[in-house]
């Protein structure tokens, strides 16, 4: 089920299902900032990456020395999540751990999004407690793909990140989708990323230590789609596939395990992890243009 708010210049939209966002209605521009699900690209609109991020080596990882298997950004997107709170500024949605988690993840956790509105934006907020009685490790990460207006081709859109004259992208693995040492930097002029179908021929940009904290998807003459401030988030993903008219803008806090990691899930680089009854918070906001 689909639950929608709104205010003077937003309406949102927020699914049950993977607590996603599915609507972000510009009302000032009359037009959807989120993009539209096409299975002909990508069927998904902003999903929520948890317990992991991206790939573990093989789809599998050790936890006190057993194994487990698990998909490519875990299960909290395919998962129903219910509704705790609903009102005129905010929707509240769980995810409580099951034996169905418990397949793929040994931990106890309950999953808070909020998904709350700003006068000319929106804040979304994940509260990930430990219910369990040992530590819990994990990833958690964001994915929204925003639309490209009156697409014609990426070289017509470009992302603006301030504060930025190089972007130092982790290389991936293309087989596995996990991390190699190697690094490619990407020289920004006056902060700017053009947009390619080439930019994206290796798959997503994987980007490390709080590279980007504001990322403005733009017009390649310079006017603001939308912007998306992701302080303290550690990782960050910018993605979109060949001929698509989206651009996936992405915090993460951690990523993919790097190539042949074969540790134990604790000792994985960027990992987080959170004791018993305590809860590890954070929280991002998207802005429509002014």
């Amino acid at each position: 089920m689909k639950h929608t708010i709104e205010n003077e210049r937003i309406i949102l939209t927020i699914d049950d299902h993977g607590a996603e966002l599915t609507g972000l209605y510009d009302k000032n521009n009359s037009r959807e900032l989120v993009w539209g699900a096409d299975p002909k690209f990508w069927k998904r609109h902003a999903p929520i990456l948890f317990p992991n991020v991206g790939k573990h080596n093989g789809l599998e990882y050790r936890t006190d020395g057993k194994a487990y298997h698990i998909g490519q950004h875990g299960f909290a997107r395919d998962r129903d999540f219910q509704l705790i709170s609903e009102d005129p500024s905010r929707i509240r949605h769980r995810l409580v751990s099951d034996s169905q988690t418990h397949e793929s993840y040994p931990y106890d956790f309950a999953l808070d999004v909020t998904h709350e509105m700003l006068d000319s934006g929106i804040k979304v907020i994940w509260d990930v407690k430990n219910t369990g009685d040992e530590t819990m490790y994990f990833t958690i990460g964001g994915h929204p793909a925003f639309n490209l207006p009156d697409y014609k081709q990426k070289e017509d859109f470009q992302v603006c990140i301030p504060d930025r004259a190089v972007l130092e992208c982790q290389k991936l693995n293309l087989e596995t989708g996990t991390a190699l040492a190697d690094i490619t930097e990407i020289p920004l002029k006056d902060h700017i990323l053009p947009l390619s179908d080439d930019l994206f021929a290796e798959d997503a940009l994987v980007l490390d230590d709080g590279q980007v904290t504001e990322a403005v998807l733009q017009t390649a003459d310079g006017q603001d789609i939308i912007k998306i401030v992701t302080e303290n988030f550690p990782n960050y993903g910018i993605w979109s596939v060949k001929d698509a008219p989206f651009v996936c803008l992405e915090p993460w806090c951690g990523r993919c395990d790097d190539y042949s990691f074969n540790g134990e899930l604790k000792d994985k680089k960027g990992i987080n992890s959170v004791k018993p009854g305590e809860v590890f918070h954070k929280e991002y906001e998207i802005y429509l243009p002014k």
